[in-house]
């Protein structure tokens, strides 16, 4: 028997080494099956010169004595599946490479909010805004709905072309997708606000690609070392991408993105009031 062997050698080589061990025994073990049919007819030719009822005795009981060699297989599949285990649907290029660059677009937004609060720190806008009545929450409920809207509009634009140019799927919970994005868009800019009201600027950019590469958003996070898939969720992009697969990739509804929609809300409840703690209209 020839069995040829064909692996990928970009894989680990442990991987190779145990198919090649399975295989080998198997082809072994049909080997030596097909040694004893050659022998069991050869044998059997030469009891032809025996009398019939010793013909008769010898090949019933060479026959029952092989029969449990010949009855089981030499190589069977079972698939197997650990009680513990969560076996989800992968996204194809298309379901990780648009939501993915969206999630990490909306991100920006965080930048985004730095700048135009330093700005109106500098052109003295935030200082002339202490004569009004108005008090930090307001302004910044202002700044946030307004952030909002860009964000949402941003998002759509993305799904928009996914749809249109590339004819992606958007799942089948509209309402679920809708309350995820706004989720997702409030989050960021929360942090924004945060950042902000701490007045970090630099390394923005820079700390938000590296999330974005931990979260999943270049490609999907089961490809990275359990360490990181550890930390990772410490992170809200982690949140944003598993709630947009979920929804787009697997199908899933409204009720099973809620953890998602749940953590990204936190993020965004505990950012905006540290930035109300913080922010300073002075300047």
């Amino acid at each position: 028997i020839s069995v040829t062997l064909l692996y990928n050698p970009a894989r680990s080589p442990v991987d190779r080494q145990l198919v090649e061990g399975v295989v080998t025994g198997s082809t072994m073990r049909l080997s030596i099956e097909n040694q004893l049919r050659n022998g069991l007819q050869q044998f059997g030719d030469l009891i032809e010169l025996a009398p019939a009822e010793v013909r008769a005795n010898i090949r019933t009981s060479s026959e029952e004595d092989a029969a449990p060699l010949f009855s089981a297989p030499a190589l069977s599949v079972v698939s197997a599946k650990p009680s513990a285990a969560r076996i989800t649907v992968q996204p194809n290029t298309l379901q990780q490479t648009i939501p993915g660059y969206t999630v990490m677009f909306v991100y920006f937004l965080i930048g985004t909010v730095v700048a135009s609060v330093k700005l109106e720190r500098n052109t003295g806008v935030l200082r002339r805004l202490l004569v009004t009545p108005m008090r930090r929450a307001d302004l910044l409920a202002g700044k946030t709905f307004s952030a909002l809207v860009i964000g949402v509009l941003q998002v759509a634009t993305m799904f928009a072309i996914g749809v249109v140019v590339f004819g992606m799927g958007l799942g089948h919970a509209p309402v679920a997708l809708f309350v995820h994005t706004v989720a997702v868009v409030l989050s960021a800019v929360c942090i924004g606000l945060a950042a902000a009201a701490f007045r970090i600027e630099r390394g923005i950019n820079v700390m938000l690609i590296v999330g974005a590469l931990i979260a999943g958003c270049a490609f999907p996070a089961d490809w990275l070392p359990p360490v990181l898939r550890t930390v990772n969720v410490v992170l809200p992009q982690t949140w944003a991408m598993q709630g947009y697969q979920d929804l787009i990739t697997r199908g899933m509804g409204f009720v099973d993105v809620l953890p998602e929609i749940g953590v990204l809300l936190g993020f965004a409840a505990v950012f905006f009031a540290i930035a109300v703690w913080k922010f300073d209209l002075e300047g």
